[in-house]
């Protein structure tokens, strides 16, 4: 009888480790499943990329950990390809809560390595630099049990990653370390190191240093190398290594060979491109005429730029294009547009400030803290995992049922804590922190069922495009961000504020007394006497309409949208009331 129940511990025992090895070493079934969501939707991108967020939705998908993890690293994978970057990072915590929880560590690194990608492609150094960094500590980890080359070559790409990342911060100590690191790590190394990624991190780090001559070398190395494996890569690095390899050849001079690379690159475009490439292209441009001294051609590349790196927030590379309009009109001693580029750069300061990496570290900070801990106690986890094996056998079903009961709960709360905060970050506004219009249709049926009495207003800020054109675009960002938080000071935690359109918003008052309007008035009075930059006066027109049930939230909307126009009619500045 004791021989039997030995034998029974030893196989379990022997089991678990051989599964806990599995588990460390590789998530091995995700490329199997995102190649059959590939045949489901005849490799689609688009479609999977459907069908994956369908997949989220079905009850059987949220009580299965592993399939999530899956599903959200396919997410961060497929909208990549696409080069839809923001959904793909939208995505990335998410991802990495599932891949942590479920120690999924090499697939965590791929993820870090493709969030610092696309954070790097925006132009977002300190976000691209933390995820390299992230990177490189989980790899040491998994090194410390697998002793692989592909490891050893993995830690020198980032270090030569960290090293060019670092540098854009302008922080040359601290970059000369990861230099350095990386190069005794390749010294080290048995084998010749010849990989795409090495060649590409050692070209930016010497193109930001200055040492132009080294940077081509290496992106025409990299350019070669990925010609050599591209089937290998999913996402069409092409042209984002010739125009880099332009901007190198610019720099040295080379204008005839950087402007054929240029004209290779606008042959190749597609309509999905990326706004934030085509700006970088315009961006090559620019400079090619400014090395040139021919600067009204510099000037209308520079400008498309601009408007295109600014829409998607690319903000480093827009105060550069600024630093150079600057310049370019200092040089034709044109004052009034030096002027007025140079109070543009000061507003993009600003917003760079404000903005910088702020939801992403409230998450980070309020899950995986300690789930992060997890990575560097294995020796502790199989230990622990023992013990719990010996104490499944040895307690009752009772027992048992109670565990279970209570990680189901646990697990429950946290799955609840993660989807509140991707939930309230999906649903805001990115500029304003107001709701967005898609929430506001999400919710809008909520009304009509339950008859909620409320006042639904349209609000919209008189002579807007005035200002715009007057001051910028980065002024009129200013306005809706600043105009948000003086009606928020003044609404109820019941009431609802929605950026509906650009300079239009909708406010939803739950009142008993509909014929209450005093927060409205409010709101207006005081957006008129708010001390604005620039001494600008700022006022708004509100159409106003009573919701009491008996006729549908679009018809009450609808309504005060003509009470809106009506008062912009009769003079703005105004609270127009259906009486």
């Amino acid at each position: 009888m004791k021989f039997r129940r030995l034998k029974v511990f030893f196989i379990s025992f022997l089991l678990v480790i051989f599964l806990k090895k599995i588990n460390v070493i590789a998530m091995e079934n995700v490329e199997n499943f995102i190649d059959q969501i590939g045949k489901t939707n005849n490799y689609n991108v688009a479609k999977m990329i459907d069908y994956c967020e369908k997949m989220l939705d079905e009850k059987s998908t949220k009580k299965n950990d592993k399939l999530q993890a899956k599903i959200y690293f396919s997410l961060v994978y497929l909208n990549r390809l696409e080069l839809n970057y923001d959904d793909a990072l939208k995505y990335v915590d998410i991802a990495k809560y599932y891949l942590i929880q479920e120690k999924y560590y090499e697939e965590l690194v791929d993820l870090y390595g493709m969030a610092s990608n696309m954070t790097s492609a925006k132009e977002e150094f300190k976000m691209s630099s933390y995820y390299a960094y992230e990177s490189l500590e989980v790899l040491n980890k998994i090194q410390l049990k697998d002793k692989r080359e592909k490891y050893k070559e993995d830690r020198v790409a980032i270090n030569y990653l960290m090293a060019t990342l670092i540098q854009q911060l302008n922080a040359p100590e601290h970059a000369k370390e990861y230099y350095n690191v990386g190069q005794k790590l390749e010294k080290e190394n048995k084998n010749k190191i010849d990989r795409y990624d090495i060649y590409t991190s050692l070209a930016f780090y010497n193109y930001y240093n200055k040492n132009f001559q080294e940077a081509e070398k290496y992106f025409a190395k990299a350019y070669d190398k990925y010609l050599e494996l591209k089937n290998e890569y999913g996402v069409d690095f092409r042209n984002q290594l010739l125009l880099n390899l332009v901007y190198s050849q610019i720099e040295l001079k080379k204008f005839d060979e950087a402007e054929k690379n240029l004209k290779i690159i606008e042959n190749s475009l597609n309509d999905s491109i990326d706004l934030i490439e085509v700006g970088k292209i315009n961006n090559a441009y620019g400079n090619l005429y400014y090395n040139k001294s021919d600067y009204d051609k510099a000037l209308n590349y520079y400008y498309k730029a601009y408007n295109n790196l600014k829409e998607k927030s690319v903000l480093k590379m827009s105060k550069d294009i600024v630093n150079r309009l600057i310049k370019i009109y200092e040089i034709k001693g044109e004052k009034e547009q030096e002027l007025y580029w140079r109070r543009n750069g000061e507003l993009l300061d600003e917003n760079s400030n404000d903005n910088e990496n702020g939801i992403v570290i409230e998450i980070i900070e309020k899950i995986h803290k300690d789930k992060y801990r997890e990575i560097n106690n294995n020796k502790k986890f199989i230990y622990n995992l023992q013990v719990g094996l010996i104490f499944f056998i040895l307690t009752t079903i009772i027992l048992i049922l109670t565990l279970l009961i209570s990680v189901l709960y646990s697990r429950n709360k946290k799955r609840e804590k993660v989807n509140l905060i991707l939930k309230e970050k999906i649903n805001k506004d990115p500029l304003t922190g107001a709701y967005n219009r898609e929430y506001f249709n999400n919710i809008v049926s909520t009304y009509d069922e339950n008859k909620k009495q409320c006042i639904i207003a349209i609000l919209d800020i008189d002579d807007y495009k005035k200002i715009n054109d007057s001051y910028g675009h980065l002024f009129g960002d200013y306005i809706l961000i600043e105009l948000v938080k003086v009606i928020k000071k003044i609404l109820n935690k019941k009431d609802i504020l929605v950026r509906y359109g650009g300079e239009e918003f909708l406010i939803i008052v739950e009142k008993k007394n509909l014929m209450d309007i005093s927060p409205l008035e409010k709101i207006r009075k005081e957006i008129e006497e708010y001390s604005w930059k620039e001494n600008v006066e700022i006022t708004v027109t509100i159409g106003a309409a009573k919701y009491d049930g008996k006729k549908s939230v679009t018809d009450t909307i609808l309504l005060a949208d003509e009470l809106l126009y009506k008062g912009k009619n009769s003079g703005k500045n105004v609270v127009i009331y259906e009486k």
